[in-house]
C-alpha cells in the first residue's frame, strides 16, 4: 500500500509537470519504486526473524532463572569404585517417591530386590509407576522416603552425575546428535575404532552406515569421522545405533524402557534378541509394553496406581489363573 500510495504520487507529479520533468529520471523514479517493494518486504521479513530470534532468548533466560535445580545428594556422599557397579543387585526398601516435595508420591512404599544378572521386567497401565521407578533409579525424582540401593550402596548418598554416567540407558526415543559417527556412538571418546565397528556389525548398521559414508577405500577411520546424516534412517535403524552405543558402555546394569514400543514386530524380535546375546551378564530393568517378549525373564513387578501389587516369576503368575499378570495376558489376548 505505501509503495502504491507513493506511486500514485510520482505519477501525478509527473503529469502536473510534464513539461519540466525528464522522461528519464521518471522511469529511474519509478524502477526504484519497484524495488523499494521488495525491500519494504524484506525488512518485515527479516524483524520478524528477529522477534522470534529474541523469544528464544527469552525463554531460555526464563528457564535458567526460574527451573529449580535437582536436590543436592544427602550427606554423607560416597565415593563408589570405578569398577561400580560390577555385581548389579538392585534393592527397593519402601521406596516412596515424587517429581517434587509438594507433588503427592508417583511410587508408594514399593519393596523388592533382584540378585545380579538377573532380568526384571516392570508392567502396568499408564500412569500406573513404571516409568517413575526406573527414573527414582536414575535420580530424576525424589525419593521421599526408603532407599534404593545397588550393590549395597544407597543411591541416595551418591552423586547424581555419577549414578546417570555408571548406569546404561535406552529409551523409546532414539537421541542423535548432528556430530560425527563416531561421537555418536562414542561421546566419551573411550571407545576404540575396532570396538565400534564391532557394535555397529552387530546390530547390522555397519554396511549401511558405510554405504552413505561415501568411498568404502577411505578407511574405518575416516568414515567414523564422516558427518551423520540422521535423517537417513528409519526409526527402527535409529533404536538399533542405540543399542549398538549401549554395547559400547561398561557397567553391569541396564535399563530399557519400552525400547521396542515404536518399531514393527520384526524389529521388535531382532532387538530382543540383540538385548538377550549381548546383555546376558547384565542386570536388566524394562519397562514392557509385549507382554509375550518377558515371559523368559526372571522377575515381574505389576504396578498399579504407583503401588507394587505383584512381584514373581512371569511363567508362575501367567499359570495362576487369579495373579494381575494373567489377567492382563488374557486381556491382550482377548
Amino acid at each position: 500500500m505505501i509503495v502504491a500510495g507513493l506511486a500514485v504520487v510520482l505519477v501525478g507529479l509527473a503529469v502536473a509537470l510534464r513539461a519540466r520533468m525528464s522522461p528519464g529520471l521518471l522511469g529511474i523514479a519509478l524502477v526504484n519504486m519497484m524495488s523499494l517493494s521488495h525491500s519494504l518486504t524484506n525488512l518485515v521479513q527479516h524483524w520478524t526473524i528477529l522477534e522470534t530470534s529474541l523469544g528464544a532468548i527469552a525463554r531460555i533466560k526464563n528457564f535458567s532463572e526460574r527451573t529449580p535445580a535437582e536436590r543436592p545428594p544427602a550427606e554423607p556422599k560416597t565415593q563408589p569404585s570405578d569398577e561400580w557397579p560390577s555385581i548389579g543387585t538392585l534393592m527397593f526398601r519402601q521406596v516412596s517417591a515424587s517429581y517434587s516435595e509438594s507433588l503427592p508420591p508417583v511410587i508408594k512404599d514399593i519393596s523388592f530386590s533382584i540378585k545380579g544378572g538377573q532380568k526384571l521386567a516392570i508392567v502396568g497401565r499408564t500412569g500406573s509407576g513404571k516409568s517413575s521407578s526406573t527414573l527414582a533409579i536414575l535420580r530424576m525424582i525424589d525419593v521421599n522416603s526408603g532407599e534404593i540401593s545397588l550393590d549395597g550402596i544407597n543411591l541416595a548418598t551418591v552423586e547424581a552425575s555419577v549414578v546417570r554416567r555408571r548406569l546404561n540407558c535406552l529409551t523409546q526415543d532414539a537421541f542423535l546428535f548432528p556430530g560425527t559417527l563416531r561421537s555418536n556412538m562414542d561421546p566419551t571418546e573411550e571407545a576404540t575404532d575396532e570396538a565400534i565397528v564391532s557394535a555397529l556389525k552387530k546390530v547390522d548398521l555397519w554396511t549401511l552406515l558405510e554405504s552413505k559414508a561415501g568411498d568404502k577405500t577411505s578407511g574405518t577411520s575416516n568414515i567414523l569421522s564422516s558427518m551423520m546424516d540422521t535423517d537417513s534412517l528409519s526409526h527402527g535403524q535409529r533404536q538399533l545405533f542405540c543399542l549398538a552405543r549401549a554395547m559400547l558402555k561398561p557397567g553391569k546394569v541396564l535399563i530399557l524402557d519400552e525400547p521396542t514400543s515404536s518399531v514393527d514386530t520384526q524389529m521388535d524380535i531382532k532387538m530382543q534378541g540383540i538385548i538377550r546375546a549381548e546383555f546376558k551378564d547384565h542386570t536388566i530393568v524394562m519397562i514392557a509394553h509385549r507382554l509375550s517378549s518377558i515371559l523368559d525373564f526372571d522377575h515381574v513387578a505389576v504396578m498399579d496406581a504407583g503401588c507394587l501389587v505383584e512381584f514373581g516369576n512371569p511363567e508362575s503368575l501367567r499359570r495362576t489363573p487369579m495373579s494381575h499378570f494373567s489377567k492382563m495376558l488374557d486381556r491382550l489376548a482377548a
